[in-house]
């Protein structure tokens, strides 16, 4: 049984008695659900209360769930709120709220949601222990030399996350899919092979370190389409690129848009047919 705090917590909705809409919603403790009655200030949920007790009227309030957490009554308050949040006066949409699905978007599929995975923008960088050449032509990507900054973090993509590779002082060069999750160098094999034991142009990737954590891990990749670093799709201040290792392109639209239309693909088809195969 889970442990309750010692202030039991409680979820209660105000109603208007001449319409019988629920116009808000709100947690708390004690006297918490009726302080909004007489409440000073501008909000639409004031102007409302005092619309109604102007007709000799009062608010309903009802509590719909207590015996609650402090987190569990946000968690509920948040949902009802995402739920009726176009009728409500709630000014905000709750502590919870970056966990849910934005409003007014069910016609849509969206990555987090509707994917389990997602498109990134990937720093790929070349340097003494990799080389861009060599990922294109044996369909990886590789980081590492330090666990806690890189090699974590490549360690970190999902079979079928979608990469868009961004070649520092170039641009964007190409688009893939996550096919394996990243493992050490000496462990990836091409071809039946160690990769080790292909001519690539930067063999330094397999150089051994006191601490194997902090080698280069590489990351199978197909890739989808690809440009050589004089075809690079340069950026722009319109097209976003991560400043870290990776991150999501997710609410990038200019960016996804210029992507698709320079590299010839649609990001919703490749990840609804690799997500429907997987």
């Amino acid at each position: 049984m889970k442990e309750r705090s010692v202030q039991s917590y409680y979820v209660y909705v105000y109603i208007d008695p001449r319409s019988h809409q629920e116009f808000y919603y709100g947690k708390g403790c004690g006297d918490r659900k009726f302080s909004h009655i007489g409440e000073k200030g501008e909000s639409e949920k004031n102007h409302q209360i005092q619309e109604i007790l102007a007709e000799g009227l009062k608010p309903i309030v009802k509590v719909v769930a207590q015996g609650l957490t402090e987190e569990e009554a946000l968690l509920i308050e948040t949902t009802l709120i995402w739920k009726l949040g176009r009728t409500l006066t709630n000014a905000k949409s709750g502590d919870f709220s970056r966990q849910f699905r934005p409003a007014n978007t069910l016609h849509k599929d969206l990555f987090n949601f509707d994917y389990q995975n997602g498109i990134y923008c990937l720093n790929v960088g070349e340097g003494p222990h990799r080389c861009w050449d060599d990922s294109r032509e044996y369909g990886f990507i590789s980081a590492g030399q330090d666990w806690d900054k890189y090699g974590s973090k490549i360690c970190e993509f999902r079979v079928n996350d979608i990469i868009c590779a961004y070649l520092s002082g170039f641009g964007y060069v190409g688009v893939g899919r996550v096919v394996e999750k990243a493992v050490a160098a000496h462990q990836y094999f091409h071809g039946g092979k160690p990769l080790s034991a292909h001519p690539l142009k930067q063999m330094n990737m397999f150089e051994q370190k006191q601490n194997e954590k902090d080698g280069e891990f590489v990351m199978r990749v197909e890739w989808l389409s690809l440009r050589e670093k004089e075809e690079r799709i340069a950026g722009s201040s319109d097209h976003w690129r991560s400043r870290s290792m990776f991150g999501s392109l997710e609410n990038q639209d200019k960016t996804l848009k210029h992507l698709e239309e320079r590299f010839d693909i649609t990001f919703d088809e490749i990840l609804k047919k690799f997500v429907s195969a997987a």
